[in-house]
């Protein structure tokens, strides 16, 4: 509650400095001090740490027609690597000055992939057209779009020593959600947009984080609250009694990553072997796979299995399923020949673009929670689903999560609630319906 509520000041007193006055339209180098403004008055509350809003430099940079993406750093406590990332995604109605708009989405990712690979994928492949990212569609439609990357994004490749990572956890990115909400909510203040909330979408992980943060954000009076409507993307969060085996692989799962935690695996290095796999599909398609577990394969098919069968990396406990990226097509030996919605070569950008290293600590409590009983232990982000009462709406893809999203939407308070479940196959071809990925890639 004491977190959340020092959260929360970083707006309310940025109001009060009375900078919000003078909201008008700000050229591109202002944007520095309109944060760095927002920051100092927060410094001046005893409740918060001056760590909290150490600037970093802003970059602009142009996504397609009027379109504009701004992005800096904050550094979000004392330790080296406390930084998280912000992005706004949004029309320029003269060089550096945004539009204003109503309308707001930020948008959370999930593992491996940052806000830029996540949501602006397009703008880092020549494999689509720019303007087809989700981030850039939505902007091209007058909203304002917002979006962060977590800590274990800015990690460096070089990084060896990851003893830093041990209690970056759920709750930890909870905090810097909401740093990054207020701070959006200050920016758009300051540049003519008002001081409307803003709907907050989570994609996979990001999805649990953000029921995890509308829930605390419950505990806040109403005038401190950043969000008025939820979006979970492909996730589930909670599992009800039909999904029992799904549950019982959660426990599984759990216990055995819980292992690995304590015996000091802070970190997962998932991204650093999809960018090679990507890396490899890209420049020798045809070559024989090198790596491990591809024997027999070339770069490509390596590629192509991770996408169209992720659920092959799980074992014999997937999440849910036939749970894969992108929906595939397979050759009558069972082996992928190439994909049905998204582009090959923009998967193999998308796998280029991941982050090499992710914090370990939130993927054994998320397992938890969907674990839950006796097997797991009691963690507090499920504690408030029932007080949360903003209009969500699930969309899921039947080859992701799809269907087994549903689940935590009974437990909400909300009486506004709404899904979109993606089929595009019968329910018994599951394993080649649209993908976890697909939704935003194909």
């Amino acid at each position: 509650m004491k977190q959340l509520t020092r959260l929360a000041l970083v707006f309310s007193l940025f109001l009060a400095s009375g900078l919000a006055a003078h909201a008008q339209d700000a050229p591109e180098a202002t944007l520095r001090g309109v944060v760095s403004n927002a920051c100092k008055a927060a410094e001046r509350s005893p409740a918060l740490s001056p760590a909290l809003c150490d600037l970093g430099g802003v970059e602009r940079r142009h996504v397609t027609g009027d379109i504009f993406e701004y992005s800096f750093r904050l550094k979000v406590g004392e330790g080296e690597h406390d930084l998280i990332k912000i992005h706004r995604v949004v029309r320029e109605k003269r060089p550096g000055v945004p539009r204003k708009t109503d309308r707001a989405l930020f948008m959370l990712h999930g593992d491996l992939w940052g806000f830029d690979g996540a949501f602006l994928g397009s703008t880092l492949s020549g494999a689509v057209p720019r303007e087809q990212a989700v981030a850039a569609f939505m902007a091209g439609r007058d909203v304002d779009v917002w979006g962060v990357d977590l800590r274990w994004t800015n990690v460096p490749a070089d990084t060896t020593d990851f003893t830093f990572m041990k209690d970056w956890n759920l709750s930890t990115h909870v905090r810097d959600l909401g740093v990054a909400l207020g701070v959006a909510r200050a920016v758009r203040v300051f540049t003519g947009s008002g001081p409307g909330r803003l709907a907050l979408m989570g994609w996979s992980r990001g999805g649990i984080i953000a029921y995890a943060y509308a829930g605390e954000e419950t505990r806040l009076p109403e005038q401190l609250r950043h969000v008025d409507a939820l979006i979970p993307v492909d996730i589930a969060f909670k599992l009800g009694a039909q999904h029992e085996e799904q549950r019982a692989a959660a426990c599984v799962r759990y216990a055995a990553n819980k292992q690995q935690l304590d015996a000091g695996q802070y970190h997962s290095p998932q991204g650093v072997a999809v960018q090679t796999i990507g890396l490899l599909a890209s420049t020798d398609a045809g070559g024989s796979s090198p790596l491990p577990g591809f024997e027999g394969l070339t770069n490509a098919q390596a590629a192509l299995l991770v996408g169209s069968a992720t659920h092959v990396l799980f074992g014999p406990f997937p999440p849910v399923p036939a749970y894969h990226f992108n929906a595939g097509e397979f050759d009558a030996s069972g082996l992928p020949a190439g994909l049905q919605f998204t582009r090959e070569p923009y998967l193999y950008d998308f796998f280029k673009a991941a982050s090499p290293f992710q914090s370990f600590t939130e993927q054994v409590e998320s397992e938890a929670l969907l674990c839950g009983g006796e097997q797991s232990p009691d963690l507090p982000y499920d504690d408030r689903l029932g007080e949360i009462n903003v209009p969500v709406l699930y969309v899921g893809a039947a080859g992701g999560f799809g269907e087994f999203g549903l689940d935590t939407l009974a437990l909400l308070g909300s009486t506004d609630v709404s899904s979109h479940v993606v089929r595009l196959h019968p329910a018994e071809a599951r394993a080649v319906d649209f993908g976890h990925a697909d939704i935003f890639m194909a």
